[in-house]
């Protein structure tokens, strides 16, 4: 099953859960509905590969720099905790050969050949909305994810282009009930495991335990 298709499914049943009243229930129902759902890597490439995570935010939006390097480290931690034996070149490695190079921040390739990386997974940021109205949150991204070999001559080996994300997938919150920081950091997370699935092995359904946290940790 298509993962949109596995997000919008967890997403009706996290409608339901609202109504529970406790989180043992929750859980419960949780797991009698929708048992573990294994979904495979759409690549795999990256096992046994030193890898480099190149995040280019739009300057559109508040903090740039600091929105496409906290993305970066976040979907490198997934990719670290997940994919067998990859070498993850680090986001200051990066800023190392930025101080000593011209790199055009168009070109992620160019960091992956400054930093020796075999594989460059390249994010794309385009646009990054926290808040629609003065007195709700919800968080809507569009960004666009290409990995580049570079043991083939820099070729793109696989891409997932004009994709939108927005948290929570349903509705919004408060701002009475949380900071702008706690949901900006949740939102960003959602963002990092959304793009980082793609390369590991995962349950369809994390998405759905990400938004019961939000419902019932408020």
């Amino acid at each position: 099953m298509d993962r949109t298709n596995n997000f919008r499914r967890s997403i009706a049943l996290l409608i339901l859960l609202t109504l529970v009243p406790t989180t043992g229930c929750i859980n419960l129902v949780a797991t009698l509905l929708y048992p573990p759902n294994e979904v495979p890597a759409r690549y795999s490439g990256m096992k046994e590969k030193k890898v480099v995570v190149v995040c280019i935010a739009s300057p559109s939006f508040r903090s740039e720099t600091d929105t496409s390097h906290n993305l970066a480290v976040m979907v490198e931690k997934l990719l670290a905790a997940n994919v067998p034996d990859i070498k993850i070149i680090s986001q200051q490695k990066i800023d190392d050969w930025q101080d000593t190079a011209n790199w055009d921040r168009l070109d992620a390739r160019k960091v992956g050949k400054g930093v020796n990386a075999d594989i460059v997974l390249a994010i794309d940021l385009a646009h990054l909305e926290i808040q629609e109205h003065p007195s709700m949150y919800k968080g809507k991204a569009d960004f666009s994810v290409t990995v580049y070999d570079m043991n083939d001559k820099g070729k793109p080996v696989y891409e997932s282009t004009d994709q939108t994300l927005e948290f929570p997938a349903n509705g919004t919150f408060s701002t009475a009930s949380l900071t702008e920081d706690k949901f900006r950091r949740k939102f960003m997370q959602s963002i990092s495991v959304w793009i980082a699935h793609d390369f590991y092995k995962h349950d369809a359904h994390d998405y759905l335990a990400m938004d019961e946290t939000f419902v019932t940790n408020k």
